[in-house]
């Protein structure tokens, strides 16, 4: 098997995947012919993937590809033999066209509730590595693999891991942070001595083989092709450890954005956080407006300052006997989700980005005799606790909005008309262009091939403010703003955005 050693990876040949938007276009003009915030079916025309859920999907912006990796298959009626996969694909975006990729190499083991990110955006070795995950019986993996060349010569490649960290975890999230040359890290604080950069992996939570929802941080060095532990402990509130969160990076910030998740059996979050990576502090915010409902195993994605929820689920519990703490005297539900929300992360409020798109809360309840668990499918860790039943409810349809698109398709086993994304869990999302993409998941009984895309409007009340405008003025002329007798609100909005004062030459964005 091919180890990694030293393998020349170049993680800034092309602009980064996770900055995608940078279309000139408007959304909803009359050349592109699209309505902003309304789903478009986006089925594929010829033979798609098998359905999965737990899968990844990591895009190359210029070159409009999206790569997806494993995830758990949905080929039979009983869950518990659904197959766990570590089969590639590639999908060519503008073509709605999937194409199967034969790699070289030995493969990963097939896993669900893994990550990948795209290490290498160079075309001539286009490459993704993959971490953890949950494999066949319920075993973790800790491994992690380089799949290099995607597009040309594909070869998995391990990597040979000397740390004495604990690795073994599913349902953890993983965020890049490129790193530019001849500079100061704000991971390390060490100086990036090389002409290509440096990449850094940040890992946060997931699940242990110990069953515990972790709250560590891990961190992957690209240069250094190894893993080390981020002390986050002189953080005054740390989020409680979680899996089936989503995480994303705010390059402009250093920030890694988190929301939601599970914890322990029946404790479902809907708490936002980011980590500031320069001081590996963690901060709670208690945004503006009514928050998503909790949820675990949603997706998500960074857009213009926004963090876009789609999906997911949560297990509600109704105690029936009077020892209300006793999880084996109770009726639960399995309430999936199929709302799409933003959060701003400059305002720090939440928005329905669809309001005119009925959500409809479809309530999936097992038979007394199920034994596999949505969240992990069934394979050999069943959270449901031994001696509790579900409580019996009836399946709603879904509502079918007049504001999709006319194309739509049937998804097995459904006899209705889908033309926007069912309710759902364990989905992909992706960004390219002004577009969020969403494919497969799964409900309580199957998983989904059927792929979704909105085009994204700018939040509300996003325009440029007069404060705004200035901030805009100083990043243009590199003026010092610190004699000016400002407004405090004015001077701290303008601190948040600036290095210093006095020296504002590396603003943290730029606002137009």
């Amino acid at each position: 098997m091919p180890m990694v050693g030293k393998l020349t990876l170049c993680p800034r040949k092309v602009k980064r995947s996770w900055r995608c938007g940078n279309t000139k276009k408007e959304v909803g003009n009359n050349n592109e012919r699209t309505m902003a915030n309304v789903w478009e079916d986006k089925m594929a025309s010829d033979m798609p993937p098998r359905p999965r859920s737990g899968h990844t999907i990591v895009t190359h912006e210029g070159l409009g590809v999206a790569i997806m990796f494993g995830g758990l298959g949905d080929d039979s009626e009983a869950i518990d033999s659904d197959p766990v996969l570590n089969d590639i694909w590639m999908l060519l975006i503008q073509e709605d066209k999937w194409i199967k990729v034969q790699a070289s190499g030995t493969y990963p083991q097939p896993v669900f509730g893994h990550t990948a990110e795209l290490v290498d955006y160079d075309p001539n070795n286009l490459s993704m590595i993959v971490f953890g995950g949950q494999s066949i019986g319920g075993l973790l993996a800790y491994d992690t693999y380089v799949l290099t060349n995607i597009l040309h010569n594909p070869t998995w490649h391990k990597v040979v891991d000397r740390s004495d960290l604990s690795l073994a975890r599913w349902g953890h999230t993983m965020v890049s942070m490129y790193e530019p040359p001849n500079e100061i890290s704000p991971l390390t604080g060490k100086l990036i001595d090389n002409d290509e950069g440096n990449l850094q992996l940040i890992v946060f939570g997931g699940m242990a083989d110990t069953y515990e929802s972790l709250q560590d941080v891990l961190v992957f060095s690209l240069n250094e092709m190894a893993w080390s532990k981020l002390d986050t402990s002189k953080s005054p509130k740390r989020p409680i450890g979680r899996r089936r969160h989503i995480a994303a990076f705010d390059e402009s910030t250093n920030r890694m954005w988190m929301f939601g998740g599970r914890s322990e059996w029946n404790v479902f979050h809907s708490d936002i956080w980011y980590l500031d990576i320069p001081t590996r502090t963690w901060v709670e915010i208690k945004p503006q407006g009514p928050s998503p409902m909790p949820r675990t195993g949603h997706c998500g994605a960074l857009h213009n300052d926004c963090l876009y929820v789609f999906g997911g689920f949560e297990l509600r519990v109704f105690h029936t006997g009077s020892n209300t703490g006793d999880a084996a005297t109770c009726d639960w539900d399995y309430v999936l989700h199929n709302d799409l929300s933003r959060f701003n992360t400059i305002t720090h409020t939440w928005e329905d980005v669809n309001p005119h798109t009925p959500s409809v809360v479809r309530n999936e309840a097992h038979s007394s005799d199920t034994t596999s668990e949505m969240e992990i499918g069934g394979l050999g860790r069943n959270s449901k606790p031994s001696g509790s039943h579900s409580h019996s409810t009836s399946d709603q349809e879904v509502q079918v909005p007049h504001s999709c698109n006319n194309k739509g398709h049937v998804c097995p086993g459904v006899s209705t008309l889908c033309c926007v994304p069912r309710q759902r869990s364990m989905a992909a999302c992706f960004l390219h262009g002004n577009r969020l993409y969403i494919y497969g998941g799964r409900d309580k009984s199957q998983a989904f091939h059927c792929s979704f895309a909105v085009p994204l409007a700018p939040p509300t009340g996003s325009h440029p403010s007069l404060v705004q405008h200035l901030a805009q003025y100083i990043v243009d002329n590199n003026i010092s703003y610190e004699d000016i007798g400002l407004p405090t609100s004015v001077r701290s909005y303008l601190d948040s955005l600036f290095s210093s004062p006095a020296d504002p030459i590396k603003p943290l964005k730029k606002l137009t």
